[in-house]
């Protein structure tokens, strides 16, 4: 009875975070969007917890790509709370709007698509404080969406 209980629960919660999750950002496509605009949609919800790996919040730019829809300068936001990340994009493409995930000790990064649940990662090598690169199996396996970004310095 107990697994059946924790199931029930489990199915639940990762339902209703995906499902909870999955809504546009208040700006319009085609929009200009600025900095302060990114950090208020990326909620910003705690500090970056000093014994957590390097740390990634803050602004971005850089670019998105998507196989199948195109490919898009962007800005990003990154909110960092300890292990925990959230990536905003400013795209008008399909997804590549927000990011969850984890980043570890040794600065490689997996999150997840809010609008395609898809898991994103740095594939090619780990994150850096100044440049951040994820990307994502599509097309059966056969090609990569990526987001590649980069900043001057990690005050930025």
């Amino acid at each position: 009875m107990f697994r059946v209980i924790c199931g029930v629960v489990l199915i639940l919660f990762f339902s209703g975070e995906i499902l909870a999750q999955d809504h546009e950002p208040h700006f319009q496509p085609h929009q200009a969007v600025s900095g302060d605009q990114l950090e208020m949609e990326a909620d910003l919800t705690g500090k970056v917890n000093v014994d957590a790996p390097t740390g990634v919040a803050g602004h971005w730019v850089g670019v998105l790509k998507l196989i199948n829809y195109g490919t898009q300068n962007v800005e990003a936001f990154i909110v960092q709370d300890g292990f925990n990340l959230t990536i905003v994009t400013s795209t008008s493409l399909v997804y590549g709007k927000k990011f969850y995930g984890q980043i570890t000790t040794d600065c490689s990064i997996l999150t997840y698509d809010q609008k395609t649940g898809e898991d994103w990662s740095t594939h090619y090598g780990n994150c850096t404080s100044t440049s951040l690169k994820i990307y994502d199996y599509v097309n059966n396996l056969t090609a990569l969406d990526s987001l590649v970004l980069y900043r001057t310095s990690p005050a930025e």
